[in-house]
C-alpha cells in the first residue's frame, strides 16, 4: 500500500547516477559497465563521474574540461591483453549519461520507509511520486549526480541529504551556485532557478496533510513529463485520480473526513481488513488539495475487474458504517467511480465488469419505461375516446372530436361532407404530416406493440397530457425549445450521505 499525508515518514530518494559503474550510463547493447577491452571516451560535456570500483581498460580518453572522481582506495589499471571477461563491444565505449535528470520526473524517484530500504511501487498519482512538502528527500553518498531543477518553480520538502551532508533553505540556495554545487545542479539558460524551501516540518494533522503537487504549474510539469509515457488503458471506463497524468484501470474513492478522522489509522484499517487479499491491485491512500481523502485502486494487470471486486468491499463496509453513526472510518460522505465497482455485489464478488453505468445508460432505461406507459395511454384512450362503434358498422362514425384534436399535425384525416349519405368506403393513404400508427390498428395488436419497441429510445414521441381534458393529448414538443428530451448523460457519481437524523455533523 502506498500511503501519504500522513504523520508516517516518507522518504523520496533520487535514483539517476552518473557513476562509472553504471551499465545504463553507456553505449552498449546489452548493458555494462567498462571493462578490460575496451576504449573508454568521455565526452566533452560530461559530468562529473563517480568511479569507486577496481577497473581495468585499455585506453581511456579524458575531456579537457571535465572531471573523474576516484573512489577511496580503488585501482584503475590498463592493458593491452585479451581480457576473457571482457564481452566484445562494436566499437568505442562512450559516456552516454551527459543530459541532467529532471527533479519533476516521477520515474527519477522511489519512495521508502528509511533512507536505504527497497523502493515501493510508484503511486498511480503521479504527482506524489515527486517529493512532497512533507518528504524527506535523499541522494546516497558516493554517487555521482546531474540534477535539472528546472526554472521558477517553487517547491517544498521537509528534509534534503545530499552525499551525507544536509541543509537547510539557506545552505542549500548558497551550495547550488556554487562551483561543485554547479556540477550537480545544472544552471538554468535564463538564470531563473527553482527555489527548494526546507521546512524542517512534517505533517502535524493526524487527519492528514496534502502533498501539495495536484495543483498549479508544478503539476502540469509533472505531467508535461509523465504523459508522455501514459499506456492506452485496456479497460473501457478508464479514470484519473486527482493529481494524476494518465488514465488508469481501477475505481476511485472520494471521502469527506468526518470529526475525528485519523489519516494513519484508515490507512491500517484498509490495509489489515482489504489490501492484504489482492496483491494484484496497487492501492494509494492521500489527501488532495482540495482536502479531501482519495484512495485509489489500480489493477496491477488487467482491465480493472479486481479493483472493482475490492472497491464493492470497501464501499459496503463504509457504508455500512455510515448507517451507524460512522465511528469505524469517521467519513461524512463517500462517492465512488470506477468500473461499476458502485453496483459490484460484494457477496458474489462481482463480475469483473469494466463497465459504468453512466448518466446515458440511466436516462435511457427510464426514457424507455416512461415511452411505454405513455403509449399504452394513448392507446387506450383513443380507443375508448376515436375509435368507430363497432356495432354500428354500417354507419359513418362521428370524427368531429378525433380529427379536432390533431389539428396541430396537419389535416391528415378526412371527414365525410356534411349530411352526406354516402356508405363507408375505404380512406385513401394519410397525409404524411402525420401518421397515426395506432389508427385501424387493435388495440393490443402484437405487431403494433412490437413496432413501439422498436423505436429507439431517444426518439421524441409525443406525451399524453391527463389534464388535457376532452381536448384528446397534446404533444408535448409543440413549441418546446431545442434539445428539452435530451437526457443529461454526464457521468454519475455515487454519493453516500450521512442520516441527517442520527444527529451527525460534517467537520
Amino acid at each position: 500500500m502506498i500511503g501519504h499525508g500522513g504523520s508516517d515518514a516518507v522518504y523520496k530518494r533520487w535514483l539517476r547516477n552518473r557513476d562509472f559503474e553504471n551499465a545504463l550510463n553507456w553505449n552498449v547493447q546489452p548493458p555494462r559497465a567498462p571493462c578490460g577491452n575496451d576504449r573508454v571516451i568521455i565526452p566533452e560535456d560530461s559530468p562529473v563521474i563517480y568511479l569507486q570500483m577496481n577497473t581495468t581498460l585499455r585506453e581511456l580518453k579524458l575531456p579537457r574540461n571535465g572531471e573523474i572522481i576516484l573512489g577511496s582506495n580503488m585501482q584503475l589499471g590498463f592493458t593491452m591483453d585479451s581480457s576473457a571477461d571482457c564481452p566484445p563491444a562494436s566499437g568505442d565505449v562512450e559516456f552516454t549519461a551527459v543530459n541532467p535528470a529532471m527533479w519533476v520526473n516521477p520515474d527519477n524517484w522511489c519512495a521508502t520507509n528509511t533512507e536505504l530500504a527497497d523502493c515501493q511501487p510508484n503511486s498511480p498519482v503521479d504527482t506524489e511520486n515527486v517529493p512532497c512538502v512533507n518528504d524527506d528527500v535523499i541522494f546516497l553518498r558516493h554517487r555521482s549526480y546531474f540534477v535539472d531543477l528546472g526554472g521558477n518553480l517553487q517547491v517544498a520538502v521537509k528534509s534534503l541529504k545530499l552525499l551525507g551532508t544536509s541543509f537547510t533553505t539557506g545552505t542549500f540556495t548558497q551550495y547550488v551556485n556554487s562551483t561543485d554545487g554547479r556540477k550537480i545542479f545544472k544552471p538554468t539558460s535564463t538564470g531563473t532557478m527553482t527555489s527548494v524551501s526546507i521546512t524542517r516540518r512534517g505533517c502535524d494533522d493526524n487527519g492528514g496533510c496534502a502533498c501539495g503537487n495536484d495543483q498549479g504549474q508544478i503539476q502540469q510539469e509533472i505531467c508535461a513529463i509523465r504523459s508522455r509515457k501514459c499506456e492506452r488503458s485496456p479497460c473501457k471506463y478508464p479514470v484519473t485520480p486527482v493529481g494524476g497524468c494518465c488514465d488508469i484501470c481501477g475505481v476511485l474513492f472520494n471521502g469527506t473526513r468526518g470529526r475525528g478522522f485519523n489519516f494513519n489509522s484508515f490507512k491500517s484499517k484498509m490495509q489489515t481488513s482489504f489490501f492484504n487479499d489482492y496483491s494484484n491491485v496497487t492501492t494509494a491512500i492521500s489527501i488532495t488539495g482540495a482536502g479531501d481523502l482519495q484512495l485509489v485502486l489500480k489493477d496491477q494487470e488487467g482491465d480493472g475487474s479486481d479493483s472493482a471486486r475490492l472497491a464493492a468491499l470497501i464501499k459496503a463496509d463504509i457504508e455500512d458504517d455510515l448507517k451507524n453513526g460512522g465511528h469505524k472510518y469517521a467519513l461524512d460522505a463517500i462517492s465512488v467511480t470506477g468500473n461499476s465497482a458502485a453496483s459490484t455485489s460484494p457477496h458474489t464478488g462481482g463480475g469483473g465488469s469494466s463497465e459504468k453505468l453512466g448518466g446515458g445508460s440511466i436516462a435511457g432505461i427510464v426514457f424507455g419505461v416512461v415511452f411505454i406507459i405513455v403509449i399504452a395511454v394513448i392507446a387506450l384512450l383513443v380507443f375508448r375516446r376515436g375509435r368507430p362503434d363497432l356495432s354500428k358498422l354500417h354507419s359513418w362514425p362521428d370524427w368531429s372530436n378525433f380529427s379536432r384534436n390533431f389539428t396541430r399535425f396537419g389535416s391528415g384525416i378526412r371527414q365525410p361532407p356534411s349530411g352526406s349519405a354516402t356508405p363507408p368506403r375505404t380512406l385513401g393513404p394519410l397525409d404524411p404530416g402525420f401518421n397515426n400508427p395506432l389508427y385501424n390498428t387493435a388495440p393490443f395488436d402484437d405487431s403494433n406493440a412490437r413496432e413501439m419497441e422498436l423505436r429507439s429510445p431517444m426518439e421524441e414521441q409525443p406525451t399524453f397530457d391527463v389534464r388535457s381534458g376532452d381536448r384528446g393529448f397534446d404533444n408535448p414538443m409543440y413549441g418546446a425549445p431545442p434539445g428539452a428530451f435530451v437526457a443529461d448523460a454526464s457521468d454519475t457519481k455515487i454519493a453516500v450521505e450521512k442520516d441527517e437524523t442520527k444527529g451527525s455533523s460534517k467537520n
